[in-house]
């Protein structure tokens, strides 16, 4: 099997899905409610844009030089997604300054929009890994995409490698389970020895 990037999107498409439930189960005449949604979709949107950033710097430069157009389109709709998070915490801030009987209607308009980013965040994790990840194994060998992965986990210290994997493996496979532990085993072997240690 083909290294490959990407193995988070099963961690972020489960938050998609639990902010979903909990914003179709909201009470939006309850302003307390209505402040738990914002405190929740601010800390998405701030993780889903470091995770744009990652991609952009570390990934999606590799192709730079290639001008492909499906990286032009990804990178075009992480700026989308940046504009629908301000109008998604504009309607947030315009229901809990409205009257109770119109934060109802205004409330559906919410989750309205919150399902049609869900959609094309989803659209966008398929894009990247049905059609950018190919063209990337295209042009590199399994070795050079390592280098990508191998670059962030020297910067990490042992506990934020752990941290990581407490935060993703619970959303995983066991085949995606064993392909981060080997990978950090065989970038910082240092650093494997403490998460064995911890993760025991």
């Amino acid at each position: 099997m083909r290294y490959r990037f990407y193995r988070e999107h099963k961690y972020l498409t489960a938050l998609l899905f639990e902010l979903e439930r909990r914003i179709a189960k909201t009470d939006f005449r309850v302003n307390e409610q209505l402040s738990v949604i914002q405190a929740q979709l601010q800390t998405f949107a701030e993780l889903l844009q470091s995770h744009a950033e990652h991609e952009e710097q570390a990934i999606h430069s590799l192709l730079q030089h290639l001008e492909t157009p499906v990286q032009k389109q990804i990178e075009a709709q992480h700026q989308h997604h940046a504009a629908l998070f301000a109008k998604l915490h504009q309607q947030l801030d315009a229901m809990i300054a409205a009257s109770t009987q119109h934060k109802c209607a205004l409330g559906y308009d919410f989750y309205l929009l919150y399902r049609q980013f869900l959609i094309e965040q989803l659209q966008h994790f398929q894009q990247e890994e049905t059609q950018l990840m190919p063209v990337l194994q295209q042009h590199y060998s399994d070795e050079e995409l390592k280098k990508v992965d191998r670059a962030v986990y020297q910067q990490m210290t042992s506990n934020e490698l752990l941290e990581m994997l407490q935060v993703l493996l619970p959303y995983m496979d066991a085949n995606d389970k064993t392909f981060f532990l080997n990978d950090i085993q065989e970038a910082e072997p240092e650093k494997f020895i403490a998460l064995e240690r911890a993760l025991a």
